[in-house]
């Protein structure tokens, strides 16, 4: 769990922390008692937005760090139109005891980074973990600090909108229950202290998904309105009760696991969409059908039930239940997702893309649904197994559905260069944000396994995710192979 800190009174009572946890997968706020001593250094660097105060050994990285933090200040100062730039203090602490003494908490305490008060808190990388630039707006933390700094609106209001602009995920399915339950009371969530919503997960929610939905019906405009005159009746226009009716009916429709009707089914497949767009998604299904018998073979599995596909009307859509489904994804490079059994795509009539690109992407999808069927989570029903590599899962998706135009190209220059990556590194990456090397070389990887060893080893590697057991080799000798199978197959000098 990533945990971050932010002190809401600008007092020096109470600091309260935004934790994402693994099982819902929506920022939690918790509470605990700080103290604000001196700032250990004097200030090394300063940017339009940070005053970094850190040690002369650590000045040249967070240079770049605070450097890198601008453009999301930026950003989220557009998005609300915040006129003036947020000043933000970055104290970097020489050690885990420092930061802890300094922040009031525990001596057992972990966690590397905090804000509050216009203030961002860490320690130094010398004495712990870095995070990179991304992880401060993605986790809330930055949104936050600037959002707090900004308006004068209520915690439901300010935390959700600093998840918002993270653009973290939550549990989609928690919403729909919390929605058929008749969602909370907004008069009780705007009474809410700092305890109150930081022990409640349903209210941060429903807090979440409110913001959600007025910044989807009635449009970011009249949500800043709403940040700067916390009044839902003057500004929206609309009771609480009608606020709260509204909010039901959009999670219902909008986070629902299948939105639409069934509109075609056949051998192996339904489909749910819009009843418009069927004829625009003749293609994915001729493509998913022609391809069952191939994929199944292959990876040696079997299904027992029909696997549901759903096309989404707008990309917006799309990315919302996304978010709902707890995937890393980035808005712009979305083209599809499999959850729980269920394949989520866009309708390809509302794409500007290459035609193929849905139908490829639908068999990637479908090669994660069979993927599941080898190794599921035996804790998580209905998720694939967590210690699965990610490399291997998008690898083999990757290479199955037969989307490798030009990953030989990064990878020969990357040999050339010295650059090719380890087994360690790749077992490292994950799908956040933009890092597709998982694509790259987690497809050549799994055309290595099939090529040089067959159907069979790779199967057996994604059932154990122990390649040095499968090849008999240590994860350098195969690392060397690989690179030499590929200096072979793609003539690479």
């Amino acid at each position: 769990a990533q945990s971050i800190r932010h002190n809401t009174e600008r007092t020096n009572k109470m600091l309260k922390l935004i934790k994402l946890t693994i099982t819902a997968m929506l920022p939690l706020v918790l509470t605990a008692c700080a103290k604000h001593t001196d700032i250990p250094y004097e200030m090394t660097v300063q940017t339009e937005h940070f005053d970094v105060y850190c040690s002369a050994e650590d000045t040249e990285a967070f240079e770049k760090l605070a450097n890198e933090l601008e453009q999301y200040c930026r950003r989220v100062e557009t998005r609300l139109d915040i006129d003036e730039p947020q000043k933000i203090k970055l104290v970097v602490y020489p050690s885990q005891e420092d930061f802890n003494k300094a922040l009031g908490l525990p001596s057992d305490n972990k966690s590397l980074l905090y804000s509050g008060d216009g203030q961002i808190s860490t320690v130094s990388p010398r004495a712990g973990n870095m995070y990179p630039a991304e992880r401060y707006q993605a986790s809330g933390i930055l949104p936050y600090v600037i959002i707090e700094s900004s308006f004068n609106a209520p915690e439901y209001l300010t935390s959700a909108a600093a998840l918002i602009e993270g653009g973290g995920g939550f549990n989609g399915e928690a919403a729909v229950k919390l929605a058929e339950e008749g969602l909370c009371d907004i008069k009780a969530l705007k009474r809410m202290n700092d305890d109150e919503l930081s022990a409640d997960q349903d209210s941060m929610l429903c807090a979440y998904m409110l913001s959600d939905y007025i910044q989807t019906e009635f449009g970011k405009e009249a949500y800043i309105k709403l940040l700067k005159k916390p009044n839902i009746k003057s500004v929206l226009k609309i009771s609480e009760d009608e606020l709260k009716k509204g909010c039901i009916d959009y999670i219902k429709k909008t986070y629902a696991n299948i939105p639409f009707d069934l509109q075609k089914e056949t051998e192996h497949f339904r489909f749910y969409c819009e009843a418009d767009h069927l004829s625009a998604i003749e293609d994915t299904i001729t493509a998913l059908e022609e391809n069952y018998d191939r994929v199944l073979s292959d990876l040696r599995a079997k299904l027992d039930k029909k696997t549901d596909v759903v096309f989404y009307p707008t990309e917006e859509w799309l990315f919302k239940a996304a978010k709902g489904a707890n995937s890393s994804v980035v808005e712009e490079n979305l083209y599809g997702f499999w959850h729980k059994g269920t394949i989520h795509l866009p309708s390809p009539s509302i794409l500007t893309v290459e035609s193929n690109i849905i139908p490829n992407t639908a068999i990637h999808e479908f090669i994660h649904a069979v993927t599941f069927e080898l190794n599921p989570d035996p804790e998580k029903e209905g998720y694939i197994n967590t210690q699965a590599p990610r490399y291997l899962l998008e690898g083999i998706a990757t290479y199955e559905s037969g989307v490798m135009s030009y990953n030989f190209m990064e990878a020969g220059k990357a040999i050339r260069e010295n650059k090719f990556p380890t087994i360690e590194e790749l077992e490292t990456l994950s799908r956040h944000n933009t890092n597709y090397n998982i694509y790259t070389y987690g497809g050549l990887f799994c055309e290595y396994i099939v090529k040089q060893y067959g159907w069979d080893k790779m199967v057996e590697i994604l059932k154990t995710f122990d390649v040095e057991s499968a090849l008999g080799k240590s994860k350098d000798d195969i690392r060397s192979d690989w690179i030499e199978f590929i200096r072979k197959r793609y003539n690479i000098k």
